[in-house]
C-alpha cells in the first residue's frame, strides 16, 4: 500500500487504467471507486506568421534597425541555434492564426469518420486559451478567432457545419495569461477538466490553444529583438490519445518565486534582464524537475528515467543551458566515474559546490542570504543584482559552460539521448512564440522520434506493431517566474505522427531591407497596427509584392484568415485567402 497526501490505495493502480477504493486511513472509504482514463493529445496543429527572414536576412535587417553591427549569421546560427523567424503580416494578426489552427482541426476532423465519432462521443466542453499578447483587455481574442471561424464553416456548408458550430458556443472559453507558462497550465487544467467529467459519467474533450508575437524594442532588450517569432498551436485533448499522453497518475511539480526577470509592465513590449533571466529559467525549471521527481518517486516507488525532456526555449540555446544541470544529475547518480573523470579535464575542474550538493542548492542558499541582510529592507529591483552579482552562481554557469565544451562528445550524446536535438528544428524555425513555444518544441520532437524510429534508431523501445512508447518531462516556464511539470508519454508512430501533427504555413521569405518596415509594425502592437489603417490586405500586396513574384508566386497571398481591417469598437472586417490565392470577404455568421 501507498499513502500520498493523506490517502492510500495500490501501488498497482499506477500502471494502467484500472479501479481502485483509496482509504482515509480510518477504515472507512474516502472515494468511491476510481478510474484512471488515459488522457492527453490526439491532435496538433501549429501556424506561423506567414513572413519569414532567414538567419542570414534576419542579422542584418536587425542591424540596419539598430544602427550597431551587433548581430552576425554565425552568432545566431551556433550561438543560439536559430535558422530564421517567422512574423505576421499587416493583414495577419494572433486572431486570424487562432483562426487558421483552428479551422484546420474542424476540417481535418470533420472529414475523418474515426475522429468525427470521437468528437461526437466526446464533445469539446471547453476551450482553453494561453496568451500573453490580448490586444482587447475585455475578452479574448479567442473571440475574434471563433467568428472567422464560424463564419466560413457555415458559408461552406450549413448542414454540415452546424452542428460543430453549437457545439463550440456551449464550450466555456478560458484565458490563461502567465507568460509563456500559459500553455503548460492550460494543459494540465483540460486534463483535469476531462478526468473530472469522465469520473460522473459525461465523457468530453477540450481543446488547448496558444498564441503569442514575440516582438521586442532594442532599447529595452538590445539582445533579445534576434530571439522574436510567432505562432498559434491547437491540441486536441481526449482520452485514449493519439500523440502524448499525460502522466497524471505519476505525479508532476511545479515552482514560484514572483521576481520581475521578464516584464511588460504599462508597455506592448518586454524589457528582458539577460544573466538574472537565463539564470532564473534554469534554477526554476530544474526545482519544478526536483519537485515532480520526488512524486514520481513517492507514487510509483522507482526513480524517474524520463527519455525525452520537452520545454519552453525563448530561443533554442536554452534547451541547452537547462540540459546541463540534467546531465550532470544524471551523472551524479548513474556514472559519477565519468563525472569524476570529466572533472578532471583541462579547462573543467571540480563541480564549485561549496558544501552544496547541487546548483539548485546553492541558488536556494543564495535566496536565503539575500532575505538575511539584517535591518537593511532590500527592494525587488536589489534581487535582480544580488542574482546577477553572485559569485557563487557565476562559477557555477560558468563552470557548467566548461563541461559542455570540454565533454561536448558525452553531453551531446545525452542530449540527443534525450531527443533535444530533434525537439529544436521548429523552434530553430519559428523563434520564439512565448506561450506557444513549448507547443513547437513538442511537435518538433515528436517528429524527431517519427525520424530516428523510421531510421532505426529506438530499437530497444519497439513494440511489437512497430511503434514506441518512450516515457519523458514536459516544463513550462513563465516570466515571473513560474514552473510547471509534467510527466507524459509519447506515441511514435510515423504515420500516426504524420496525420496528426499538423503543420501549416506557406512562408513568404523576405530581404534584410525588408525588415525595418516589418518589425516597425509589430511594435505598434495588435490594436494599433489594425485599427484605422486602411485595407490591410491591400498593404500586404505593397509589402510582399516582390518577393511574391520573384518566388514565382504571381502575386498569390499565403493561404489563411486575414484582417481587411479592426476598428475602435471591437469589430472588424475579415477576409479568406484560398489555396489559389483568391481573397473572399467574410460574412459575419454566427
Amino acid at each position: 500500500m501507498l499513502e500520498y497526501h493523506g490517502v492510500t490505495f495500490d501501488r498497482e493502480v499506477l500502471e494502467g487504467d484500472q479501479v481502485f477504493a483509496a482509504s482515509n486511513g480510518s477504515g472507512g472509504s474516502s472515494h468511491s471507486a476510481i478510474n484512471f482514463p488515459r488522457i492527453g493529445i490526439t491532435t496538433m496543429v501549429l501556424k506561423a506568421g506567414s513572413v519569414n527572414f532567414t538567419a542570414a536576412e534576419l542579422a542584418e535587417g536587425v542591424n540596419i534597425s539598430t544602427g550597431e553591427q551587433l548581430q552576425s549569421e554565425g552568432k545566431l546560427r551556433k550561438g543560439l541555434m536559430i535558422e530564421g523567424s517567422r512574423y505576421p503580416s499587416f493583414s495577419e494578426t494572433n486572431a486570424t492564426l487562432t483562426a487558421d489552427v483552428l479551422y484546420r482541426f474542424i476540417k481535418k476532423t470533420l472529414d475523418d469518420p474515426h475522429e468525427r465519432a470521437k468528437l461526437t462521443a466526446e464533445p469539446i466542453t471547453h476551450i482553453y486559451f494561453a496568451t500573453e499578447s490580448n490586444a482587447d483587455r475585455s475578452r479574448p481574442e479567442l473571440t475574434p478567432a471563433l467568428l472567422m471561424v464560424y463564419s466560413k464553416l457555415l458559408a461552406e456548408d450549413e448542414g454540415r457545419n452546424r452542428s460543430i458550430v453549437e457545439m463550440l458556443k456551449r464550450a466555456t472559453p478560458v484565458q490563461i495569461t502567465f507568460a509563456c507558462a500559459g500553455e503548460g497550465i492550460a494543459l494540465e487544467q483540460a486534463v483535469s477538466t476531462i478526468f473530472a467529467n469522465h469520473a460522473i459519467g459525461a465523457p468530453n474533450s477540450a481543446l488547448v490553444l496558444s498564441v503569442d508575437t514575440a516582438i521586442y524594442d532594442h532599447s529595452k532588450a538590445p539582445n533579445a529583438e534576434v530571439t522574436q517569432g510567432s505562432a498559434a498551436t491547437l491540441a486536441w485533448v481526449t482520452k485514449d490519445p493519439k500523440l502524448v499522453e499525460v502522466m497524471y497518475r505519476k505525479g508532476s511539480g511545479a515552482f514560484h518565486i514572483p521576481a520581475s526577470d521578464f516584464t511588460k509592465f504599462g508597455s506592448e513590449t518586454p524589457t528582458v534582464h539577460g544573466k538574472f533571466s537565463e539564470r532564473l529559467y534554469v534554477y526554476v525549471v530544474a526545482k519544478a524537475y526536483e519537485d515532480a521527481e520526488r512524486a514520481y518517486e513517492k507514487l510509483t516507488g522507482r526513480e524517474a528515467d524520463p527519455k525525452y525532456v520537452v520545454t519552453h526555449v525563448p530561443f533554442p540555446k536554452q534547451a541547452i543551458y537547462l540540459a546541463t544541470p540534467l546531465f550532470i544529475h544524471y551523472l551524479r547518480h548513474a556514472d559519477p566515474a565519468l563525472l569524476k573523470e570529466i572533472e578532471g579535464r583541462p579547462g573543467v575542474g571540480p563541480e564549485p559546490r561549496s558544501g552544496y550538493s547541487r546548483f539548485t542548492d546553492m541558488f536556494d542558499a543564495t535566496v536565503a542570504a539575500f532575505n538575511r541582510k539584517g535591518s537593511k529592507r532590500m527592494e525587488e529591483a536589489g534581487f535582480k543584482d544580488y542574482i546577477e552579482k553572485n559569485p557563487g552562481l557565476t562559477a557555477y554557469w560558468n563552470w557548467y559552460k566548461a563541461v559542455r565544451e570540454n565533454a561536448s562528445e558525452e553531453f551531446d550524446a545525452f542530449c540527443k539521448g534525450l531527443n533535444i536535438d530533434g525537439g529544436l528544428v521548429l523552434p530553430g524555425e519559428y523563434g520564439n512564440g512565448y506561450a506557444s513555444a513549448k507547443v513547437v518544441m513538442r511537435a518538433s520532437g515528436l517528429q524527431g522520434f517519427a525520424k530516428k524510429l523510421s531510421e532505426g534508431m529506438l530499437g530497444q523501445m519497439l513494440r511489437a506493431d512497430g511503434s514506441a512508447v518512450i516515457e519523458g518531462s514536459e516544463s513550462s516556464y513563465g516570466s515571473g517566474a513560474f514552473s510547471k511539470m509534467l510527466w507524459t508519454e509519447a506515441h511514435v508512430n510515423p504515420a500516426v505522427i504524420r496525420d496528426n501533427v499538423i503543420v501549416l504555413g506557406d512562408p513568404v521569405n523576405l530581404p534584410a531591407s525588408i525588415y525595418v518596415p516589418v518589425h516597425e509594425n509589430l511594435l505598434l502592437g495588435e490594436a494599433e497596427r489594425t485599427v484605422g489603417k486602411g485595407d490591410l490586405i491591400e498593404k500586404d500586396r505593397q509589402l510582399l509584392g516582390s518577393a511574391l513574384k520573384a518566388a514565382g508566386r504571381d502575386g498569390r497571398l499565403p493561404e489563411g484568415f486575414k484582417v481587411i481591417r479592426r476598428n475602435g469598437d471591437g469589430t472588424g472586417e475579415y477576409a479568406h485567402v484560398g489555396k489559389r490565392g483568391g481573397v473572399t470577404k467574410l460574412k459575419v455568421r454566427y
